[in-house]
């Protein structure tokens, strides 16, 4: 019995507990073979044996029968059943299923779990019979393919992430062009067609970042390229919204700011307008000009401190100061406008430096312009705009004398431009003057309008727009942009205040002050205001150079803002939009034509203060030749700058 028992148990733990029990066939085979075995022959034997009572019977019964029943049935069935089952079987099912799949990550679940795990029979006898299983069976074939699958995965899990993050940045990729194109389309300069190719451009990366995913090595070059392109579109949308903004505070201009002051001498013990009342001043004012924005003032002063200005009432700023020289007032309420305009004359060149305001009010107007109606403009292809250049400090809108007078006459089909200066100092009637005389510069004081209203009657032309920059603004933005390029056709000095400035004949860099020193400057030339006219283009042109290089990029928001607080338009953002969406679409240079207008200097009374000034006589000649001039280019003629200068009287 034990030898039987010893040879059954070997034969049985080879078989069961090996890598055999992992095959099913193998496992069918050898159960079924022996279990028809062992139950024909031993079980019978065993039986019939004991009970007829007897241990040595049934020994023998056991012995014999077993041997016939147990050693030929179980043999024969595992030699001829499950060797051929597990020989063929299990050895080409386990190479296929086991060796192939059953380590990849989807076999391992399925499989690896449900043998291993499941059959927690085979794992505990493992545990607690180890010597007894093979070397090289089941469980080392298990484990080592584990350990392969135990380090294959970090390097998945790994470029899973690396892919996940390549999608990622491509979606956000795709959101910052998609803001890109439309703050770009949204600053209406941009024309439909630049930006459906820049979308498509932009929407083709992320796409291409995606594909790069599909392989570790191209899928980091990918998340690379993708972090560069947000980058760049990150900076592009910064730029475009910045511009965007300055375009919405320099277009679309309705207003100007009218500035009203209370005004005593610089040692005047009054420090605030509660003085200048509690002391009972007298206060000067002019009869007529800005009596609307005086008497507004003067209202909410008395309204404010419960009584009545003493008021004294005079024609012109020249008899106020004056009267205030000699005692007569103690303080003057007028517009900041003609206190520039008695800067600028020959008895009180920079008065307002011996001055010291004790109020100021700012009263905002509206402008009011009569424009063509928009399809007739937009038809035509055609019209005329004024540039005013002011020179004064503060906000842009604020009335002031126009130092610089240029009429663009712009024909958008024949694409030219002719650019005519008329002299500041021009003496003609204004259109608010009944047929008085005064200098151009002077209609600024009473509002942009009074300055385009008598533009219009001296060239019989209409005037749709006006553009207003303020000289003073440029020291900002020529500071911004490192300076410009200035040619100067003499050698000369200039002070402004107490800086004093030098400058060669040929190509000058200034700086911002260095600038407006040069673009002030009069009495250093033969033909001054003429002159003066030349340098501020000189200037002009210096500055559109500088923005056209590389320079604007280097401190783009500034110089952005810088020109929002200097320049301002009534054209709306919708029509300047156009005009660079044209210029872009057709990329065709213009013909740029200019023209000064001639004049003699003289010395006239003015409708303006009504003392003499240096004032410029207008040439009738030349003045009914640039009219002719400027129908001609609004008719589509095309014109020479050669033949314009030839044929000028």
């Amino acid at each position: 019995m034990d030898k039987d028992e010893r040879d059954f148990g070997d034969t049985f733990e080879d078989s069961a507990f090996s890598g055999n029990s992992y095959d099913d066939g193998y496992e069918d085979s050898r159960n079924d073979s022996y279990e028809d075995s062992r139950n024909d022959g031993y079980e019978d034997s065993r039986n019939d044996s004991y009970e007829e009572g007897g241990e040595n019977r049934y020994e023998d019964s056991y012995e014999d029968e077993n041997a016939g029943g147990y050693e030929d049935g179980y043999e024969d069935s595992y030699e001829d059943g499950s060797a051929g089952s597990y020989d063929d079987r299990y050895e080409n099912n386990y190479d296929d299923s086991y060796e192939d799949s059953a380590f990849s990550e989807n076999a391992y679940d399925a499989n690896a779990d449900s043998a291993f795990i499941d059959n927690g029979s085979d794992q505990e006898q493992y545990e607690e019979y180890p010597e007894e299983y093979p070397e090289d069976g089941y469980t080392d074939g298990y484990a080592d393919g584990y350990d392969e699958y135990e380090e294959e995965q970090p390097r998945k899990k790994g470029g899973n992430k690396l892919r996940i993050v390549g999608v990622v940045l491509a979606g956000l990729e795709f959101i910052l062009s998609a803001l890109f194109i439309y703050f770009a389309i949204a600053t209406e300069v941009v024309p439909i067609k630049y930006a459906l190719i820049a979308a498509i451009v932009l929407g083709i990366f992320p796409i291409l970042v995606v594909l790069m995913q599909m392989n570790k090595k191209t899928g980091i070059v990918g998340i690379v390229l993708s972090v560069l392109i947000m980058g760049i579109v990150g900076y592009g949308i910064y730029l475009v919204r910045h511009a965007d903004k300055a375009l919405d505070t320099v277009t679309g201009t309705k207003t100007e700011i009218t500035v009203v002051n209370a005004y005593v001498k610089k040692e005047d013990p009054a420090n605030s307008i509660n003085d200048a009342v509690a002391n009972k001043y007298i206060f000067g004012i002019l009869k007529t000009s800005e009596r609307d924005k005086v008497n507004a003032t003067i209202n909410e002063i008395q309204t404010t401190h419960a009584t009545k200005l003493d008021i004294k009432e005079y024609n012109s700023i020249y008899e106020i100061v004056a009267a205030l020289d000699k005692g007569e007032v103690k303080a003057f309420i007028t517009s900041s406008a003609f206190v520039s305009a008695l800067d600028g004359s020959e008895d009180y060149q920079h008065y307002s430096e011996g001055l010291k305001i004790i109020l100021e009010k700012q009263v905002e107007t509206e402008v009011k312009i009569e424009e063509k109606p928009e399809e007739e403009k937009k038809d035509a292809g055609t019209f005329c705009a004024y540039i005013s250049g002011i020179d004064t400090f503060g906000s842009v809108s604020t009335r002031s004398r126009s130092d610089v007078n240029i009429l663009a006459v712009v024909n958008r089909n024949t694409r030219q431009l002719l650019l005519v200066t008329t002299p500041r100092d021009f003496y003609v009637p204004l259109s608010i003057s009944d047929g008085s005389p005064d200098k151009l510069t002077h209609a600024g004081i009473y509002g942009i309008e009074v300055s385009m209203d008598t533009l219009e009657m001296i060239y019989d032309v209409q005037i749709d727009y006006f553009l207003r920059m303020n000289f003073t603004g440029f020291i900002d933005i020529i500071d911004a942009l490192g300076g410009v390029d200035v040619y100067s056709q003499y050698s000369f000095s200039t002070a402004m205040q107490t800086d004093t400035y030098h400058y060669d004949s040929g190509v000058n860099h200034l700086g911002g002050r260095a600038a407006l020193a040069f673009a002030r400057e009069r009495h250093s030339f033969g033909d001054g205001d003429f002159q003066r006219g030349r340098n501020q283009m000189a200037v002009i042109k210096g500055v559109v150079e500088a923005m056209e290089s590389s320079q604007l990029l280097k401190n783009f928001s500034q110089v952005m803002d810088e020109l929002a607080n200097s320049f301002e338009t009534n054209m709306s953002k919708k029509e300047v939009g156009e005009i660079v969406q044209e210029q872009l679409d057709s990329n065709k240079e213009w013909n740029i034509l200019t023209y000064e207008v001639q004049g003699t200097p003289a010395m006239r009374p003015c409708y303006t203060g009504g003392a003499n000034a240096s004032v410029v006589l207008p040439n009738d000649a030349s003045v009914d030749y640039i009219k002719d001039v400027m129908k001609r280019v609004l008719g589509g003629e095309i014109m020479t700058q050669e033949n314009l200068t030839a044929n000028s009287p």
